[in-house]
């Protein structure tokens, strides 16, 4: 399938883009920093979506799991706090899944300001 890279805007479920809130309930796999999520953001994926705390992996180990996952079919959604700008480490994770030939887009969240 596809791995989403997706902002979370301001922080609160009701600030999240609609495409945003769609990529969450399809998820299977996500990567989120959970220290300080808000739980309703959370909530807005499937019962059965396999939560990673992406603060808690080494960027290498990143990249690992959005590979295999990619490679299995899954689809995978990054969420990235603020607007979700993809910094130098995701422009890393995107450079590896094109070179794997895995899908990937982004969808920018709303602006804190």
């Amino acid at each position: 399938m596809t791995i989403h890279f997706v902002g979370a805007g301001p922080g609160p479920a009701d600030l999240l883009t609609v495409r945003a809130t769609r990529m969450l309930g399809s998820a299977d796999v996500l990567l989120a920093r959970l220290e300080g999520a808000d739980p309703e953001v959370l909530a807005l994926c499937r019962e059965d979506v396999a939560v990673l705390d992406a603060g808690q992996l080494a960027p290498e180990q990143v990249e690992q799991v959005l590979l295999a996952a990619g490679g299995m079919g899954h689809t995978v959604v990054v969420l990235l706090p603020g607007a979700g700008a993809l910094g130098e480490a995701e422009h890393g994770w995107t450079d590896s899944l094109d070179a794997h030939a895995v899908a990937w887009d982004h969808t920018a969240g709303v602006a804190t300001a």
